[in-house]
């Protein structure tokens, strides 16, 4: 190298250092912004490349990315995770097909490639190809006995295959996946096994809360399999679930960190654990799947009084947002996308998404001249008990795959959720059901392609007119 070539290479390589950084702390942006400074210095570094197009990717930049792979795989065709991330970028645009030759094109150059052999089966979940899609995972497991993210990810697909047997016990490797968003409980308090039955045991919620909602649905169960339960929620569910289960104890995390507070539990485990433990089937979970929460009924009465007294039309709530940190995007869609549901005549629609929706709200009044009622007072995020009782109130329930989507099921209440096609889509709406397995009055509408809620929405609307 020349002494400019070195200047140059130095540079580069600072800024690459400095985008490690964000990466590892997920600051894409910022990592973006290194990494183009870095590339504007060297070029043809393939690293470089590689890693600006990771961020991309992120950012769901899908063809940006591919421009940065298609690069990088000019400068050194055969390297397998260039191609595995070029797949991707085709998976994540929904074009599965292409996404698939860039699988192959990887196992044949490296058979045993464990990694391309998962995405292998991740990518032929939504070419609806399940066989083969759970014989990848099982190679990908073959070639590597610990891979926590084929043993997590064949877990997903047994499960909404409702192979639950099977699917709660490689559930048990999400701890070890690196992107799992569980919140482990740190405890000396030894892990619940079979031979744990029959104790005193300490549950623990671990994802978003509408999965403690749901998860909570095995707590009737439960209750026959130990001597004493307590369950570490989220303290706005606490009133509900003492409600539904009252003879089941219930604490928050920073009560866990009291001196103490396990000294009278056996053991404890994960709330999904449950599965597990429980040793569900298909046959059990369907005679035991009924409503299990409650509204408080003063409260509920006065909310129904309210949304009624300026007629006796039918009452729809309406949610349409997820927050999800990884699948807030693909699980919800716009207001606005609700007209052909929002037009249908003989329907009062309440408001029961969470957040400042304000501004969505007068949006669409002003420009489509349509109302939804929002009640005043009522904070329906850091107020579920509020919100409970509002769900309770309506006659009828339309939302995406949220905490609304698990209230309204578990309340029992007639109500429909809006499932993304194939990122976002959580096990339990399964693949093919029309009616919620776990929820029984609640009907499923499917995504029927990425990105695009249009005909789902229809369906949504059609469904309606029935129900009127």
């Amino acid at each position: 190298m020349s002494m400019n070539e070195d200047r140059l290479f130095e540079l580069a390589k600072d800024h690459f250092s400095f985008a490690l950084g964000h990466i590892e702390n997920e600051r894409w942006i910022d990592a973006e912004r290194e990494l183009r400074a870095s590339h504007g210095y060297m070029p043809n570094r393939v690293s470089t490349l590689t890693n600006l197009s990771a961020v991309l990717i992120r950012q769901k930049r899908f063809d940006e990315a591919e421009v940065f792979l298609e690069k990088a795989l000019t400068l050194d065709p055969q390297n397998p995770e260039l191609i595995i991330n070029l797949g991707v970028t085709k998976s994540k645009a929904g074009q599965f097909d292409l996404a698939l030759e860039r699988c192959e094109r990887v196992i044949q150059i490296c058979p045993d490639h464990a990694g391309a052999w998962l995405n292998r089966g991740s990518i032929l979940i939504p070419l609806k190809r399940y066989d083969e899609a759970i014989e990848s995972f099982d190679h990908a497991i073959k070639l590597n006995s610990s891979y926590a993210e084929a043993y997590y990810n064949l877990a997903l697909l047994q499960l909404q295959l409702h192979d639950y047997k099977q699917g709660f016990k490689n559930y048990l490797w999400r701890w070890k996946v690196k992107n799992f968003t569980g919140m482990p409980l740190l405890t000396s308090l030894p892990r619940c096994r079979d031979e744990s039955l029959g104790g005193n045991v300490l549950l623990w919620a671990e994802q978003g809360v509408g999965d403690e909602i749901f998860y909570s649905g095995m707590l009737a169960l439960a209750q026959y399999a130990f001597k004493r339960i307590t369950l570490i929620a989220d303290t706005r569910l606490h009133s509900i679930l003492k409600r539904a289960f009252p003879g089941i104890e219930f604490a928050d995390r920073r009560e866990a960190s009291s001196a103490g507070f396990y000294s009278k539990f056996d053991c404890q485990a994960p709330i999904a654990d449950l599965g597990y433990l429980l040793a569900f089937d298909k046959p059990y979970i369907q005679v035991s799947r009924k409503p299990f929460l409650f509204p408080d009924a003063a409260r509920a009465a006065s909310l129904k009084r309210e949304l009624t007294s300026s007629g006796a039309k039918l009452v729809c709530g309406l949610s349409w947002r997820s927050n999800n940190k990884l699948f807030g995007a693909s699980k919800s869609t716009r207001l606005q996308d609700f007209k052909p549901v929002l037009k249908q005549h003989g329907l009062t629609f309440v408001n029961l998404q969470y957040g400042d929706v304000d501004a969505e709200l007068e949006d669409l009044r002003q420009r489509e001249d349509l109302e939804i009622m929002k009640v005043r007072g009522l904070d329906v995020f850091n107020d579920i008990e509020g919100l409970v009782a509002l769900i309770d109130a309506c006659d009828v329930v339309v939302t995406t795959s949220s905490i609304t989507a698990h209230l309204t099921g578990a309340l029992g209440k007639r109500g429909c959720v809006l499932v993304p096609f194939s990122e976002g889509r959580i096990w339990y709406w399964h693949l093919e059901d029309k009616w919620s397995f776990w929820y029984p009055s609640l009907r499923v509408f499917y995504q029927d392609r990425p990105n695009d809620w249009s005909n789902t929405i229809f369906e949504v609307a059609n469904w309606l007119e029935e129900v009127k």
